[in-house]
């Protein structure tokens, strides 16, 4: 068993088989890589585990976030985290599958003797064939460059409702110059409780959501916000299930985690065609 490190590009090439047949586990660190590899400009440490020559598992480091782990059993887990530890990068927490994320944080936590601070328990869904709920007004759109202030200022109070920190500061560029922010609008009269609608009334933004694809062709929805005054109108269910069916229109697979505390997202994901296939863990340190 050995630990090897490379570039994006190295990662999805060395790794192009194991990333296929467990698209699900691995999606974390092949969108991370196929986004790097793509902006020809790397931000993250990617490692990956081989077995008699062949990969078995990837890991990626992202400054400020937790190692994203694939599924792997205890002893490639360990071997992760000791891989880390000797080089000496920054580890702030572990998250993946739940069995994954647990044993590198019980490796690192015996060498470093850091205990955890945060856990999130994550259900793990994906959606082949998609249900869109019927009578929402509005509809989808790309967000521009000018949506730059909007989608930061509401990437920061997801984080703070989901208890998590703040996103890298070069996420909503990188996002918006990828075309992967989406955004809900419906006509700024009926948001204002109007009666008539007036088509010169610009129309209003009400709901956020990111979505990434790897070279795998798994897409990863999330995260997904909606202002707490714009809820229970059913934005979130119809921007969630639009992007969706864009993502399997192309041929791709949708996935997305959510927070298992909450149980309102995860029904409506259910409602919507997603349907549960594991468990994560988010540990943070």
């Amino acid at each position: 068993m050995e630990v090897r490190r490379g570039s994006p590009s190295e990662l999805l090439d060395r790794c192009a088989s194991l990333l296929v047949a467990d698209a699900v586990s691995t999606n974390v660190v092949a969108t991370v890589a196929t986004a790097e590899a793509a902006r020809g400009e790397a931000l993250s440490a990617y490692l990956w585990l081989e077995r008699d020559g062949e990969p078995t598992a990837v890991a990626v480091v992202t400054p400020g976030l937790p190692v994203a782990l694939s599924r792997c059993d205890d002893d490639e887990a360990a071997a992760f985290a000791d891989a880390l530890h000797d080089s000496g990068d920054d580890v702030v927490g572990a998250a993946g599958p739940d069995g994954s994320a647990r044993a590198f944080v019980r490796r690192w936590t015996g060498r470093t003797g850091t205990v955890v601070t945060r856990e999130m328990r994550q259900g793990v869904y994906v959606c082949d064939e998609i249900q869109r709920p019927a009578g929402v007004l509005g509809a989808s759109r790309l967000a521009a460059s000018t949506d730059a202030a909007l989608v930061t200022g509401w990437l920061r109070d997801f984080a703070v409702e989901a208890g998590l920190d703040p996103a890298p500061p070069h996420l909503v560029t990188t996002m918006l110059a990828g075309r992967r922010a989406h955004l809900w609008t419906v006509p700024a009269a009926h948001v204002a409780g109007a009666k008539v609608v007036s088509e010169n009334v610009a129309d209003d933004t009400v709901a956020l959501l990111a979505v990434r694809t790897s070279r795998a062709g798994m897409a990863r929805v999330g995260p997904v916000w909606t202002p707490p005054d714009q809820r229970r109108r059913g934005y979130a269910s119809a921007l969630t299930a639009e992007v969706t069916a864009q993502v399997l229109a192309r041929g791709h697979r949708a996935m997305l985690f959510t927070d298992l505390d909450n149980p309102t997202s995860n029904g409506i994901y259910q409602a919507i065609g997603y349907r549960r296939v594991g468990d994560a863990a988010m540990l943070r340190f």
